[in-house]
């Protein structure tokens, strides 16, 4: 509807008129509103978000809690596995094999059981395809050789498929100790659904991550790379999960490109983590549908009340512009008709008021009364004592907390000055601060006694224009109690003196034993059980290069940057159980060096048996640890030498027979068909030629030899000794006189062929250097619980010099000139190369005219693989 002009008003003054006034305080109304029910719908999404993250992190516990009883379920089974198989009644392996197929039918996740020797080798499984494998470089292994009693093992790819498994171990030992074998489940990550699936809405997953960081488990199942299954490196929550944290968190999930509500908790006994979230989205979808149609409806009713106000606003600002314009008229002396009744009934009250003026002013003084009375409700319903004073100090009004504490009734207070009703008051503290407050027009605060009760109280002087306001309480409890505690506080501080007193007594006789260890050149630290610096002695200064007070107060492995051996938890528990550790860690100096040192640890308990304290001993063995480093690099490279100058031997020695098997044919041939037309030097010549070329291919055989014993190798295998020696005895029975006495030998594993040529090498050394006596060999052996066996095989030859006993094992070395006995000097180093290649040694004790006495020493069993081939 359009507005007449006489009723507009100049857009400046629109705020100052009444219409203005009326919007504007719509406005105030409605933008708290708006404001309070915003942050009403904010808090509803936080809550909602929060009640989400719980969820998944209870979810993750019990995931957690239901994979921590499935491994302890496997392990049960895995030790009634064991004993089953190393029971004192033995059981045929295919009886293994079936107890091993009918356990895993029990277990979907598990792909097979096996039993793995001491060696590494699956001896039986209930998957063909892992027999005869060999697990020794895998880290759980490791694990339980080095004492661990199960472990459960990172995620790998098998050997067999190539698909992500990993694997739960039990080792079983006997009464001793000793490792009888280890039963390994192989479980299949996609396979665990049966443990652990668990039905969720939209968007929710649950996972498994192991001690890596890989993840192992994820329901519902994503496709996802090898590389893509390093989860530490994607959601670096982990790190603190995996030092025995629960984590929630709203974390970006790579693989959906969404925001995930995740709970993350830690499976502390093996070291992994499970988690369980939902997409973001999701979760609060249901919250924000609900709070986009609450704001929606919210925002059209107050929008609609608001157009609704502003009508009504118009009802009552015109017509009081009317009446103004009336008032104005009448004040001019213009009379006129009388203001028109128009309007609200206020509005039409206001035009009779024209007329009836006194009818007017009692109703203002009625609601004036009647405000008046709702104030006086609200001061007199207030806890503290409240009253206001004129500026001649008289009441004006007093609620009855006041009167109440003052024991006074209103009658003796209305109208009457403070300093008639309470004369105490007068050059009081209360005094002053009331005058203060009307000459500053200040406010003012104290605590002081109350002149009529005497009790402490604090009161608020607040300064009006023709009045004063006091708001006071009674502290007299709270100054009762800040009394107390200011004792407390100085009990505290006698006893914190007298206890100081005694600490630095303490300290004096710990300084005097403290320099007794300064004079060590071991570095020595003694942390309390915080892990704190407080002891650092000369020699930490010396090897560390921080100074005492430097290292002082300082987290000793945060200060070092401490590398261990073994997980921390793992050395932990030694510590506490045997209250001591050693072994070697790796430290970092102040200028940045690599300190390897040799710790001993002790464990200092208080009189109650809590740990309070630990004494390390660390003393640096940098160099030394350099120098074993340098050695093995320098094996390494010798052995790669070694090796391939036995190849270039062996091709050497192979590619020279064809050329001297010509010679020795054409020099034949010369002597059968041109040595009539030869003079006796020719023939010498040709004779020597010969003999020349049978030594050298004696040499090149014998080199041959040397060189197959590497690269022509056979696979060891399980061999009756005594044959064997037997059949190298039987090429030298023949030999007139001779007399070879065999023994009892074992049975060892070794190549048959390099055996065989050990002992017709050692018994024809024996045959050809016997002097002038008729030859005895005595060949022998005995056994020990190590697993080694030691044989000797003895002769009453010629003998030699003890300090030849190293010289005669190298290639081309003889004691003796060839005229005296023929041979190349490359049978013992065929002999040592032999014994060597299966992991034993040998030696020799001789005497001059007192024969020899050559000391084989071989393992009975080889131990792996790689020494096989």
């Amino acid at each position: 509807m359009a507005t007449s002009p006489e009723f507009m008003i100049p857009r400046g003054r629109f705020w100052q008129s009444i219409r203005g006034k009326l919007v504007l305080l719509l406005l105030v109304l409605l933008i708290p509103t708006v404001l309070v029910q915003a942050y009403s719908f904010h808090d509803q999404l936080k809550a909602s978000r929060a009640r989400e993250l719980q969820a998944n992190l209870e979810l993750a516990r019990a995931v957690a809690k239901t994979f921590e009883s499935f491994v302890q379920d496997v392990l049960h089974q895995e030790l009634a596995l064991g004993l089953a198989i190393t029971s004192s009644r033995p059981m045929v392996p295919t009886d293994i094999t079936r107890l091993l197929e009918k356990s895993q039918q029990g277990y979907a996740a598990v792909r097979d059981f096996s039993w793995v020797e001491p060696d590494g080798v699956f001896r039986h499984s209930s998957n063909s395809a892992m027999l005869g494998r060999n697990n020794r470089d895998r880290a759980y292994f490791r694990d339980i050789l080095s004492g661990r009693q199960w472990t459960v093992g990172e995620l790998v790819k098998a050997r067999t498929t190539g698909k992500p498994v990993f694997g739960i171990s039990r080792g079983i030992r006997d009464e001793s100790g000793v490792l009888l074998g280890v039963v390994v489940a192989t479980v299949s990550p996609e396979q665990l659904d049966s443990v652990l699936s668990v039905e969720r809405g939209k968007g929710g997953g649950l996972a498994l991550v192991d001690h890596k960081g890989m993840l192992v488990y994820r329901y519902p199942a994503i496709d996802v790379s090898w590389e893509e299954r390093e989860w530490l490196r994607q959601y670096p929550e982990y790190v603190e999960v995996f030092k025995g944290k629960e984590i929630t968190a709203s974390v970006y999930a790579d693989y959906e490109k969404r925001r995930r509500l995740v709970g993350f908790t830690p499976i502390s006994s093996i070291g992994w983590a499970a988690t369980a979230g939902r997409t973001e989205e999701v979760a609060i979808a249901a919250i924000t549908s609900t709070l986009l149609t609450q704001t929606v409806i919210f925002l059209v009713i107050n929008l609609a009340a608001f157009g609704v106000a502003l009508l009504l606003s118009r009802s009552i600002s015109i017509p009081v512009k009317r009446l103004r314009d009336h008032a104005l008229a009448i004040g001019r002396g213009q009379g006129g008709e009388p203001a028109p009744a128009v309007g609200p009934a206020e509005l039409g009250e206001l035009a009779d008021s024209f007329n009836r003026m006194a009818e007017t002013l009692r109703s203002r003084e009625t609601s004036l009364l009647e405000a008046q009375r709702r104030l006086t409700a609200i001061m007199d319903s207030i806890a503290d004592g409240f009253y206001t004073l004129d500026r001649e100090w008289r009441f004006t009004h007093i609620n009855d907390a006041a009167l109440a504490y003052f024991g006074k009734t209103r009658e003796e207070v209305a109208g009457r000055s403070i300093l008639d009703v309470f004369p105490g008051v007068a050059g009081s503290v209360f005094e002053a601060a009331y005058r203060r407050a009307l000459e500053t027009g200040e406010s003012q605060y104290l605590e002081a006694a109350s002149v009529v009760t005497g009790r402490m109280i604090e009161i608020f002087v607040y300064p009006g224009p023709e009045h004063l306001t006091a708001l006071f309480r009674d502290i007299s409890e709270r100054k009762w109690m800040e009394e107390e505690l200011r004792r407390s506080r100085d009990e505290l501080e006698r006893r914190v003196l007298e206890r100081t007193a005694e600490l630095v007594n303490a300290n004096k006789q710990l300084g005097e034993k403290a320099a007794l260890l300064d004079l060590a050149h071991d570095a020595i630290l003694v942390r309390d059980a915080d892990e704190k610096v407080v002891f650092w002695n000369r020699g930490a200064e010396e090897t560390y290069g921080w100074s005492e007070s430097e290292a002082l107060g300082k987290p000793v492995r945060e200060l070092l940057g401490t590398r261990f051996p073994l997980p921390w938890e793992q050395i932990k528990a030694t510590l506490l159980k045997e209250n001591g550790w050693e072994g070697e860690l790796v430290h970092t100096a102040e200028d940045g060096r690599r300190v390897v040192v040799n710790s001993r640890w002790a464990l200092q308990r208080d009189g109650s048996g809590q740990p309070v304290g630990i004494l390390e001993i660390n003393r640096d063995i940098t160099g030394r640890k350099k120098a074993e480093d340098e050695l093995k690099a320098y094996a390494e490279r010798l052995a790669l030498i070694n090796q391939e100058l036995e190849e270039f031997a062996f091709v050497a020695s192979h590619d020279l027979q064809e050329p001297l098997r010509k010679i020795k044919t054409y020099g034949d041939l010369l002597q059968k068909r041109c040595a009539p037309c030869l003079d006796d030097a020719g023939l010498g010549f040709l004779e020597r030629m010969l003999r020349s070329a049978d030594r050298m291919r004696r040499l090149l055989n014998d080199l041959l030899q040397y060189s197959r014993v590497a690269a022509k190798q056979e696979p060891f295998k399980e061999i009756q000794l005594g044959e064997v020696v037997r059949e190298a005895a039987n090429v030298f029975e023949q030999r007139a006189g001779g007399l070879i006495e065999i023994r009892k030998l074992p049975t060892i594993e070794a190549d048959e062929s390099q055996m065989l040529r050990l002992f017709q090498n050692l018994i024809g050394n024996a045959l050809k250097f016997c002097g002038a006596a008729s030859p005895q060999v005595k060949i022998s052996a005995k056994c020990d619980h190590k697993g080694g066996c030691e044989i000797h095989v003895e002769d009453n030859g010629i003998g030699f010099e003890q300090h030849y006993a190293e010289r005669i094992f190298k290639p081309f070395q003889r004691l003796h000139g060839r005229d005296e006995y023929e041979g190349t000097g490359m049978g013992l180093a065929i002999c040592r190369k032999i014994v060597e290649r299966h992991g034993g040694n040998i030696r020799v004790e001789s005497e001059p005219g007192k024969g020899s006495t050559f000391i084989i020493r071989l393992p009975v069993r080889q131990h792996g693989p790689e020494e096989r081939h």
